[in-house]
């Protein structure tokens, strides 16, 4: 497919090869033409060049182009239809096509005894091309089945890294029909990365006897065999449902069609499955099973698609009643990593109805503890649980009472709320709260003046101790630091001449320097006047000045806000 490709004539150059048909001849340079394979481009550049095909012919051939979209892996076509007469449809409009572009397919192969080209009878492999032909899937054209076949090489006596490795890569099942088994080399794999052995190191004897089990269960893969379709003929009734679950090793899901035939005969058929180890990083248990769920939710959205013109009614099931709980409240309700996995489920499986299943019916558990080749064909895995048969009302009961769910987990996913509360703090007054004495505050505040004045080499002091005068401006200074707190707003307003909007509004206000200070005062018949005015301060003033001896002194020159009354009361 790739050498059909033509590259453009300026991207060539990055193609050279050197080449000679003996070693006596010197080095020649070629240009390679077309897609080269081995190229990190290659895959894309021949897939694109069929997308392009597809929509070249989108208006004339829309059943082959559509064909072509969906249904090509690489370069093997894997399409079907109900009837042979579509069939042929599709062979003619994707045949002519691809014919287009210079691409002819052939080996057509079909479960139809009258499609089949005898010609080319063989097993259609659909491995990919790095893997042996052994170790692919293989559909019986017979039977219309698929089957699988392993034969590695390996050393029994030697198991190592690489060894091990090289043997899980080569596992290949794109629809998850075998993933029970595949996860138990997931898993061992996940355990030789946390050991840190080095590539041709031997294993630990724990793992080496997990592995040996393992190969040795691999070694009966053949005798699975899977029917190809999942459907029926006359389909009175369809339905998709899907299972998941997690344990501390791995977590995963799986999807069924549930058919109910014109004959009222139910069929139940997996069609396909995803499974993941648990991260190195632990996990509880509840948050793993909502890993699975969310899992099944993105494995759901993409097999929707292909069976959304059948129009199935869709459920989904999980065993996790705390899961559940979750899934039915709203997203913004929970922490960072339950809310944004409930988000995505409840956005892709809104059509869809969840509801709760018993372990013991739920086929996904095998997923996420593995098994043995021997208990995968003894268990549900393939013809889903036993209710999927019944009637609805048989199916398990979908209780939404709480006494299962341990409410202390659910707590701890609730989204926390968190405030920043920022406060500010005025050092002098935090200071002087703590002086019960007037007097002594008033002396401290002068004190410290005093002190600056003598820092910065300024006139000399007259008397040993702070005068009155001194002791007046420390009674300002306190006067204003309240002020600034509790009247930031009014003295904002008075000083950009806006009008006050707070309860000091019917007071007629304005700001004074006072011994340096820009004090707040309140004027009125006497602001005319040769008077200093009124001081307007918090109640709170009093509470750490007032004292008996200084009570006349802030009755008369300072206006304590609700409290003056306290004060006519104290004294008069």
């Amino acid at each position: 497919m790739f050498r059909q490709v033509y590259m453009f004539a300026k991207d060539r150059r990055f193609q050279y090869i050197l080449w000679r048909t003996s070693p006596s001849q010197p080095l020649s340079t070629f240009e390679l033409n077309t897609v080269t394979y081995g190229t990190a481009a290659a895959p894309y550049i021949a897939i694109r060049s069929l997308s392009y095909l597809a929509d070249k012919f989108m208006d004339k051939l829309e059943i082959g182009a559509k064909a072509i979209k969906s249904s090509f892996y690489v370069d093997d076509f894997l399409g079907g239809a109900d009837t042979v007469e579509e069939l042929h449809q599709i062979k003619r409009e994707v045949t002519a096509i691809l014919q287009d572009g210079q691409l002819e397919l052939a080996k057509w192969h079909s479960n139809h005894c009258k499609f089949v080209d005898v010609a080319t009878v063989k097993h259609l492999q659909l491995d990919d091309e790095m893997l042996t032909s052994t170790l692919g899937l293989k559909w019986d054209q017979v039977g219309d089945t698929f089957m699988f076949s392993f034969s590695p090489r390996f050393d029994s006596d030697h198991v190592t890294k690489r060894s091990i490795l090289s043997i899980v890569s080569s596992l290949f099942d794109p629809l998850g029909l075998v993933t029970p088994i595949i996860i138990v080399a997931k898993i061992i794999l996940q355990e030789l990365w946390l050991l840190k052995l080095f590539w041709d190191e031997s294993v630990p004897q724990g793992i080496h006897t997990a592995w040996m089990s393992l190969l040795a269960s691999l070694s009966s893969l053949e005798s699975v065999a899977i029917p190809r379709y999942c459907l029926q003929s006359m389909i009175h009734t369809f339905q998709i449902h899907g299972f998941c679950d997690a344990s501390i090793r791995a977590y995963g899901c799986c999807i069924y069609a549930r058919t109910i035939g014109s004959d009222g005969l139910t069929k139940v058929q997996l069609i396909t499955s995803k499974s993941r180890v648990a991260p190195t990083k632990k996990l509880s248990l509840p948050k793993l099973e909502l890993c699975g769920a969310h899992l099944l939710a993105q494995l759901y959205k993409k097999i929707i698609r292909i069976l959304a013109d059948r129009k199935p009614t869709s459920f989904l099931w999980c065993e996790s009643q705390i899961v559940l709980h979750w899934n039915r409240q709203h997203s913004a309700t929970l922490s960072t990593f339950v809310g944004n996995r409930i988000a995505e489920i409840q956005e892709l499986t809104s059509d869809c109805h969840w509801r709760h299943v018993p372990t013991h019916c739920n086929p996904a558990d095998i997923l996420s503890r593995g098994c043995t080749i021997t208990k995968l064909e003894q268990s549900i895995w393939f013809e889903g649980p036993e209710f999927l048969g019944q009637d609805h009302q048989h199916w398990p009961k979908d209780s939404r009472d709480n006494s299962d769910i341990d409410m202390e987990t659910v707590q701890l996913e609730k989204r926390k709320s968190a405030f920043g509360v920022h406060t500010t703090s005025n050092q002098l007054l935090e200071g002087i709260y703590k002086i019960s004495s007037h007097h002594r505050c008033l002396l401290v505040i002068a004190w410290m003046y005093r002190f600056t004045q003598r820092c910065r080499k300024q006139t000399p002091f007259q008397s040993p101790s702070p005068t009155p005068a001194e002791l007046m401006r420390a009674l300002h200074c306190i006067v204003w630091n309240i002020q600034t707190i509790h009247f930031a707003q009014g003295m904002s307003s008075v000083l950009k001449g806006h009008p006050i909007r707070t309860n000091l509004k019917n007071l007629s206000l304005y700001l004074q320097v006072t011994d340096g200070f820009q004090m707040l005062k309140v004027g009125g018949r006497l602001e005319l006047a040769d008077y200093p005015g009124t001081i307007l301060c918090c109640s709170q003033l009093r509470i750490h000045l007032c004292h008996s001896s200084l009570d006349i002194f802030i009755y008369r020159t300072i206006t304590p806000v609700h409290g003056r009354s306290s004060l006519v009361r104290k004294q008069f």
